[in-house]
């Protein structure tokens, strides 16, 4: 990891309500913690029209990682998928970007993309709920 990397881990954590963030791969090892609390309060993440849990019918698409999640690819803005339009089973429904790693978060049956549930730009956590699909 360069001074970079560590740079935009820092603008990350800072634009986030977390207070504390761990890091380790196989040469690294970072921690990150604000001792005085944040300088300036965090607005809450714009919610997302629709449900943020599934009705008994409907699947979740949940987040493979921790990082911030998009409705569209980061560097081609072009829509993947949009409420209400059929999904195919592993059709990539958004994208979780987690340190340098581009994640594609796939549909996980076929059906209609019901609502994203997290929000384009979101930080979102591992497992969360980042969209709902009805089979």
């Amino acid at each position: 990891m360069n001074i970079q990397e560590v740079c935009q881990l820092i603008e990350r954590l800072d634009a986030t309500g977390l207070v504390t963030f761990e890091y380790e791969d196989s040469t690294t090892r970072i921690a990150l913690k604000y001792l005085t609390g944040k300088s300036s309060p965090v607005a809450p993440s714009t919610p997302v029209e629709g449900p943020t849990k599934a009705l008994s019918s409907e699947r979740q698409v949940l987040a493979p990682d921790i990082g911030v999640f998009y409705h569209v690819h980061p560097y081609t803005p072009t829509a993947l998928a949009v409420a209400g339009e059929w999904v195919t089973t592993e059709q990539v429904v958004g994208y979780v970007v987690s340190g340098s790693e581009l994640l594609a978060v796939y549909a996980p049956c076929a059906g209609t993309l019901s609502s994203y549930a997290a929000a384009n730009q979101q930080v979102v956590g591992y497992g969360d709920v980042l969209a709902l699909v009805t089979p």
